[in-house]
């Protein structure tokens, strides 16, 4: 009797794990990691000047556009692709900085000239169009939303109390 017990709590534990874990190698619209947004490694002109083009998908370049540089998430300058979709920026130093376009936006860490190492372009291409999304903050993994793991953490939390109280009631009827 202790044996067929034993086995019913461990089928029963085993059920609800498999319930409250997320499916393994299954993907869902959902749950897919979003794109990483790739981000450039730019070595500035001798004068701390960041050079860069602006090209369609087609590699076309886009005239005329305006090119927003960011920092921090707080604009810094902005300026106007020329003819052939180039523009430039002056910067006071290096670091990390979005360059924006209309929807596309492209990380990038500039370097200064000195600090620049060996493997750093020397300009910027932005396809015109391409948007690159990060992750959004403050949701929870989609593994957490997927509705048989709040199932199986609502049966849990119903049904662990009940065998606990049910072995504690057994317990007291001397068996």
């Amino acid at each position: 009797m202790q044996r067929a017990r034993y086995l019913i709590h461990t089928a029963f534990f085993l059920a609800v794990v498999g319930l409250v874990l997320p499916p393994i190698g299954v993907t869902t619209a959902r749950g897919n990691p979003p794109p990483r947004t790739n981000v450039f490694e730019i070595a500035l002109g001798k004068q701390n000047e960041l050079r860069g083009q602006l090209v369609n998908r087609e590699g076309q370049p886009v005239e005329a556009a305006v090119v927003v540089l960011i920092r921090d998430g707080k604009a810094q300058v902005s300026t106007v692709s020329d003819q052939h979709g180039r523009f430039s920026f002056r910067l006071r130093q290096g670091g990390t900085y979005q360059l924006v376009s209309g929807d596309t936006i492209v990380g990038l860490r500039a370097w200064t000239h000195n600090a620049a190492p060996p493997n750093c372009q020397s300009e910027v291409l932005i396809v015109y169009g391409q948007v690159a999304r990060g992750q959004q903050s403050g949701l929870p993994p989609a593994g957490l939303l997927n509705p048989w793991f709040v199932a199986g953490v609502v049966a849990a939390a119903v049904a662990v109390p009940v065998l606990i109280h049910q072995n504690r009631v057994d317990r007291g009827k001397g068996s």
